[in-house]
Order: C-alpha cells, then sequence, then structure tokens
C-alpha cells in the first residue's frame, strides 16, 4: 500500500505494479521472474494521464506523476502492426515515445496497436499471444527472457480470429490481461464470443 503502483493523474498502474503482476504470472506457469534490480531503469517526470484530461482538475495538475520504466535485457524485434495491417519497427520500451502524440504512458510498446510481436532471440519454443488493452503495455516488455516470441492481440482494433492466430503461430501460451473495466466494452465482448464459437 504504500509502494507507487497506480498513477494519481492516470487510470494505468506504474511499471512496478506491472512487474508485480508479471512476478505472480511467473510463479503461476512455473517459471522463475528476473529480479527488478536486474533492469536498468529510468524516469519521465512531468506526467498527467488520462485523469487529469478528463477533468482538468487543478488538484491533479498540482500533483503530476513520474513514469519509471525499464529496458529490457536482450535484443529484440519488435513489430506493430497498424489498423491497416502495415508494419511498423518500433522499440519496446522507449523515452522519446512520452513526446509524441499518443502521450507518456506510449513509452511502452509505443502506444497501442491491433497486433504486435516481439522476436527475442530465445530458443525455447515458448510462444505466448498476450490478449490485452493498454494496461499491459507496461506488463509485456518484462516477458521477453521467457519466451521466444511475444505477440500480443489488442481486441479492440484487432480485426482477425485469436484461435485463427494461435493456430498459424503455434501459440504455447495465452494471457488474458485486460484494465478492470474492459470486459464490458462491446468490442471485447464480441472477441471473447467469437473463441467460443470455435
Amino acid at each position: 500500500r504504500d509502494e507507487y503502483l497506480y498513477f494519481r493523474t492516470d487510470h494505468h498502474w506504474t511499471a512496478l505494479g506491472a512487474y508485480y503482476a508479471y512476478d505472480r504470472f511467473m510463479q503461476a506457469i512455473d517459471d522463475e521472474p528476473v529480479a527488478l534490480e536486474e533492469y536498468a531503469a529510468g524516469v519521465i517526470e512531468g506526467f498527467l494521464g488520462s485523469d487529469f484530461k478528463a477533468t482538468s482538475s487543478e488538484k491533479l495538475k498540482a500533483n503530476p506523476d513520474a513514469i519509471s520504466y525499464y529496458a529490457p535485457l536482450r535484443e529484440y524485434v519488435y513489430t506493430a502492426y497498424s489498423t491497416k495491417d502495415q508494419p511498423l519497427d518500433r522499440r519496446v520500451v522507449d523515452p522519446k515515445y512520452a513526446g509524441e502524440e499518443a502521450g507518456f504512458y506510449a513509452v511502452f510498446l509505443g502506444g497501442d496497436f491491433p497486433w504486435g510481436k516481439i522476436e527475442t532471440g530465445n530458443r525455447n519454443g515458448k510462444r505466448i499471444v498476450v490478449v490485452k488493452d493498454s494496461y499491459a503495455n507496461a506488463f509485456i516488455p518484462f516477458l521477453l527472457p521467457h519466451f521466444e516470441t511475444v505477440y500480443y492481440i489488442d481486441p479492440r482494433t484487432f480485426k482477425g480470429n485469436l484461435n485463427d492466430f494461435a493456430k498459424e503461430r503455434e501459440i504455447t501460451d495465452v494471457l488474458f490481461l485486460y484494465s478492470s473495466t474492459a470486459a464490458r466494452t462491446t468490442s471485447v465482448g464480441s472477441f471473447l464470443n467469437a473463441i467460443q464459437e470455435h
């Protein structure tokens, strides 16, 4: 309770909050989490997030957040795919994205895209797809040491079918990671219904 796990001015968790979720996920799949101290960390000051944008609260403006981030430990190739399915070369964690239109939280994954693929160079045969909203953006970089390929799908804009996606890419693990309110949205409900139909 005394740790900075959620932002004051934004609805997302911090990278530290995402790390704790990653730690529990590793326990659930019988894998060993990488210690947080092994990562090179950085901080971006002056973040005013979604709650401030929705309210223009002077109290929130007077208490901006800071975004901490942890650089991946290995080389990788990350390709995000646009709504027109165009491949975009991106970085998994990059502070320069905080200065772009997508906002500060885009430091993680470069923002939100319909789907993405991160090739890690591991050769363990493990391929995960994370079905997500933006909450997972700070979480996904922690997966790189554990999987050969990390995919993600955002049902809000992804037009395909999860079953077909997983079969084509020989996915070994599927993780659903959303904010608490995501399941009530039409796009996520339709996406989940389509899975049941297969």
